[in-house]
């Protein structure tokens, strides 16, 4: 029994540090992974991505039981993963939401920078390999959001706003 301890134990480290590397899954959409995971919800089609070309579906908060969730969008990629989750929820007085939501990232992903701003916008930005995820709740809005987002997903949008911003200054100065 003694000459299988060491290897039992190996084998334990091994599959709990896979699962630690595990890609983060918000509501059990797998970042990363198929867009299928979206059907364990009545998720509606929003039609397809400008930024990724791949599938969008909305998922109401009602569905997850999850406290001031109002809805939940999922992106996905061409090849139909799950590019981004995007998750609203109520804002409550003080930054309750977004002092919850942050205790709770912070319990399982690295934070890279934090603006808790007694007035003024909130946001805390962390991550997790590959998945950058954020929390920003603006000073006037009414909502807080929950962002999970690919690092390819990060730079489609960059650069599908600075083409966005490249057009827009295209029309002005024909305007002119």
């Amino acid at each position: 029994m003694k000459r299988y301890l060491p290897s039992v134990l190996l084998t334990g480290v091994v599959l709990s540090s896979g699962a630690a590397n595990a890609a983060p899954a918000p509501f059990g959409l797998e970042i990363g992974a198929s867009c299928d995971s979206a059907t364990q919800y009545n998720a509606q089609s929003q039609g397809v991505s400008a930024i990724t070309d791949g599938p969008v579906y909305e998922i109401g908060g009602n569905q997850i039981d999850f406290e001031g969730l109002q809805s939940v969008t999922v992106i996905c990629d061409e090849q139909t993963n799950v590019a981004a989750v995007v998750a609203d929820f109520q804002k409550r007085f003080g930054g309750a939401t977004f002092n919850r939501l942050v205790d709770m990232l912070r319990d399982e992903y690295r934070l890279v920078e934090m603006n808790d701003a007694h007035v003024g916008d909130q946001n805390a930005r962390f991550q997790a390999d590959e998945v950058h995820i954020l929390v920003e709740e603006p000073h006037m809005s009414r909502t807080t959001s929950l962002v999970y987002k690919t690092e390819a997903f990060s730079d489609a949008f960059a650069a599908y706003q600075q083409q966005q911003q490249r057009r827009q200054q295209e029309k002005e100065a024909g305007q002119l």
